[in-house]
């Protein structure tokens, strides 16, 4: 091999090494922490979807799951609260309310486009129960008809997350903006 191969194979096998160790568990070592930082270490989130908070408000039970007659209790009971129109339907804009309230952000997925599956820009009761109905087969890891609160999480990619730091408290001024003033705590 060239002296450039093996220069290049050795940068390869360094970046590679942290992902080793977070594939073990293990913190990976300091990568080239300073005073105004801390060790960096690899580590996978558990995380949850948005709509895993839709699904966990509707276990009736309390048995820390959700069934199919949960799921379809659930999807009636928040489709009367829509207050559709004559027509049976109500708008994108009230969905993107229900999802504010029920998962937390109006652009959480699944979005208003995601209901309105013929993209008239209204949302009808087949839609709203079949996208919901959808989004909790997809979580239904195990087939089984119901969600564990195991499969509303998962673990997110690991990646690389550096601790910082407190800055020292008699620093004076903010290093990322330049000319202005920080007072000191005391």
């Amino acid at each position: 091999m060239t002296g450039k191969v093996k220069l290049i194979s050795a940068l390869c096998i360094l970046a590679l090494a942290p992902l080793a160790h977070a594939q073990l568990g293990t913190p990976a070592e300091d990568l080239g922490s300073d005073k105004d930082r801390g060790p960096a270490e690899i580590r996978g989130t558990v995380q949850a979807r948005p709509i895993a908070l839709f699904f966990a408000g509707l276990d009736a039970n309390r048995d820390k799951s959700v069934s199919a007659a949960e799921l379809a209790a659930g999807i009636d009971a928040d489709w009367r609260a829509l207050k559709p129109s004559v027509t049976g339907k109500v708008g994108a804009f009230k969905i993107e309310d229900w999802a504010l309230q029920t998962l937390g952000s109006r652009e959480a997925y699944p979005t208003r486009l995601s209901f309105d599956s013929n993209l008239d820009n209204q949302v009808s009761a087949d839609e709203f129960k079949n996208r919901l109905t959808l989004s909790f087969t997809e979580m239904d890891e195990d087939k089984d008809g119901r969600l564990t609160r195991e499969e509303l999480v998962y673990i997110a990619a690991p990646r690389i997350v550096r601790k910082e730091a407190r800055r020292s408290s008699n620093r004076q001024y903010d290093e990322r903006r330049p000319g202005t003033e920080r007072q000191r705590r005391n």
